[in-house]
């Protein structure tokens, strides 16, 4: 089971899980333009890996790809000299400019530039050395990530009902996972996350029970063309993507129930853990409702996957603005 039982109470025991939450975890995509950042393919890893160390180290997380809001980078070439011999040297004076966007509006919420020198054998390798000589925790870098961070919160405090309604007119057309994944970007600290909570729900459960019927139906041809132990086993490795609360569980107990009295031998299917799961489902009527992060963790991850499988978002360098 990928995503927990105890999502159920996420609603009911929210609030005292807010007021204990010490930390407020906003996330930030790096983002790596191949066309205009000017930064040669062997180095481009090399940066989006130096981004990823800067958001990270100033308390913030690694934001998806389709995400809204990403740290980026551009150089230029400030002055160039190659030093002839065996081998070449080349050196490079460089101007890197770092800057938080809003990939959607296109605009600029802060940036900070750094010159570097560096040598290499090869234009790659210069910038490969350059690019390592960066430090995350200059104080530009972090005064630029400090602004940027207080202008997403400001974006969020203005705009959560905006995006909450955006959010449910996309569950209405059935796309519940991008409906997640905008509510999910909205930090928990923010003054309306109690709102926000209460969009998740009625929209994990639509997909939870979507997933169910799929993976239930599924179990049901394998288990109707093959009657055996191994048709069980391959018909358990569906059943065992069923969230207990989804609304067709019912369902598949029954199945499961049909298939453990059809097989008399001693099997070991792969759903065994299945009487665990049923286990699970007693116990999540009688648990003491507090949240956990692995509750909130179960709305995320919905989200998240699909923001992780949408394209970066083509933006213009050219075009952002402040």
């Amino acid at each position: 089971m990928k995503r927990i039982t105890v999502i159920v109470f996420f609603l009911a025991a929210w609030t005292p899980f807010r007021l204990a939450a010490a930390d407020c975890e906003l996330l930030l995509t790096p983002w790596v333009d191949a066309a205009y950042t000017q930064i040669p393919n062997a180095a481009q890893s090399y940066m989006e890996t130096k981004l990823g160390q800067m958001i990270t180290v100033n308390g913030i997380g690694i934001g998806a790809s389709g995400g809204q809001f990403a740290l980026l980078a551009k150089c230029d070439i400030l002055s160039k000299d190659v030093l002839g011999g065996a081998p070449i040297v080349q050196t490079q004076r460089m101007s890197i400019t770092f800057f938080i966007a809003d990939m959607i509006d296109e605009k600029i919420l802060a940036s900070t530039n750094v010159e570097v020198v560096s040598s290499g054998s090869s234009e790659a390798q210069t910038y490969i050395n350059a690019i390592r000589r960066l430090n995350v925790n200059d104080r530009k870098i972090q005064d630029m990530i400090r602004l940027g961070k207080e202008r997403i919160m400001a974006y969020y405090d203005s705009n959560t009902d905006a995006i909450i309604k955006k959010a449910q007119n996309l569950a209405m057309m059935n796309a519940n996972e991008q409906a997640l994944f905008l509510l999910v970007s909205i930090p928990e600290c923010s003054p309306k996350y109690d709102a926000v909570v209460a969009a998740c729900g009625p929209i994990y459960q639509a997909v939870i029970d979507r997933e169910c019927q799929q993976n239930l139906m599924a179990a049901k041809l394998r288990w109707a063309a093959s009657q055996t132990a191994r048709g069980a086993s391959e018909a358990g490795d569906y059943m065992m993507a069923i969230e207990p609360g989804a609304s067709c569980f019912g369902d598949a107990v029954a199945l499961y129930n049909e298939m453990k009295s059809s097989i008399t031998e001693d099997v070991k299917f792969k759903y065994r853990v299945y009487e665990d799961l049923l286990s699970l489902e007693r116990e999540r009527l009688s648990v003491n409702r507090e949240v956990t992060l692995e509750s909130i963790k179960a709305y995320r991850d919905v989200g998240v996957a699909w923001g992780n499988s949408q394209q970066p978002t083509t933006v213009l360098l050219e075009r952002l603005r402040r």
